[in-house]
């Protein structure tokens, strides 16, 4: 792994998360982005500051530099590496954007799976 990379922790069993990391792949980031599955042990190994428990309810941005983004903020970090979406960057900081994007994403995050089956993103 690139150590001036971007390390993106996500639920590799989750058809939804699987899909927007394979569209993430396909967009250009600034900086690389390399997207972690938690359940790849060997690939956790790598991480002992990432808490898997917590990346199983949360995706986790870690940046070079050792910097963990949580949920919604590592969703707007991760869109601050992709030219094509920056420019909506600062919109999403925004307090009452902030609070509304949390709240969807945490209602997202939560029922994931079910959204995933009901996709088709098994």
């Amino acid at each position: 792994m690139n150590q001036g990379s971007f390390r993106l922790f996500f639920d590799g069993s989750c058809g939804l998360c699987r899909a927007i990391v394979r569209r993430l792949r396909r967009l250009r980031a600034s900086t690389p982005i390399e997207p972690v599955d938690i359940h790849d042990d060997r690939s956790m190994a790598m991480f002992p500051q990432i808490d898997r428990c917590e990346a199983e309810q949360t995706v986790i941005l870690l940046g070079p530099c050792g910097r963990q983004r949580r949920g919604y903020d590592a969703v707007v970090g991760v869109l601050t590496l992709l030219p094509s979406m920056r420019w909506m960057t600062p919109a999403l900081e925004v307090r009452p954007i902030r609070a509304l994007g949390a709240a969807v994403y945490g209602w997202v995050s939560k029922r994931r799976h079910r959204i995933s089956r009901v996709l088709g993103l098994r």
